[in-house]
């Protein structure tokens, strides 16, 4: 069974589009579009799309543009179930944890002096250190090379930070009517693909 995403924003510089889509429409079953290889990405090494969010696109070409013209590509990719993986289920965060105790074990067996906190790692990272994101970046990418996913989803929320450091999670069991400081990362969906065979369609929008 196929899954489709669609459509997926990505936000780079204008005179990338072009080169981009021309390599696409040549393919050779080469990669079209440099990955991202900052460890503070989100969820490892791939190309960056925001589901559902042109604006997103745009905003992200424009940070990066340092004053250059900017433009936007709109995809879609189809992949299999078995090689993608929806880091907004249940499941697929019970299985990461599942990866990372094993990890733990692994790294006491050659006694190695770490503790990776599954419960703090699983957890969404906007609003805290970019050490903490890249940490948990570095893993997901690890999980996702052993286990095969081509493509990975997840949502992210910006958090309040409190003044101790924590995360203000407001009252469990409480509905929070108050509108946080609007924020390109609240509650948007990133779609980082590995692999770029799974992008079937790749056009340009306008800015």
């Amino acid at each position: 069974m196929k899954k489709t995403l669609a459509p997926l924003y990505h936000g780079t510089l204008k005179e990338h589009v072009e080169i981009i889509v021309n390599n696409f429409e040549l393919n050779n079953n080469n990669p079209f579009i440099i990955p991202s290889n900052n460890h503070a990405d989100w969820l490892g090494r791939g190309v960056y799309f925001w589901e559902d969010s042109y604006e997103n696109g745009k905003w992200w070409a424009n940070i990066k543009s340092k004053g250059k013209e900017i433009g936007v590509i709109c995809a879609s990719v189809e992949v299999d179930f078995n090689d993608f993986l929806n880091m907004d289920l249940r499941k697929s965060q019970e299985d990461f944890q599942c990866f990372i105790r094993s990890m733990n074990e692994q790294l006491k067996a050659h006694k190695k002096a770490v503790d990776l906190d599954s419960n703090k790692i699983i957890e969404d990272f906007s609003g805290c250190t970019s050490y903490k994101r890249g940490e948990y970046a570095k893993l997901i990418a690890v999980f996702a090379e052993i286990e095969g996913y081509k493509v990975i989803k997840k949502t992210f929320e910006q958090k309040k930070i409190l003044p101790d450091g924590t995360i203000d999670r407001g009252r469990t069991g409480h509905v929070d009517i108050r509108f946080p400081e609007l924020s390109p990362y609240y509650t948007n969906t990133q779609i980082c693909v590995r692999d770029q065979s799974v992008i079937k369609n790749l056009e340009c929008v306008s800015v």
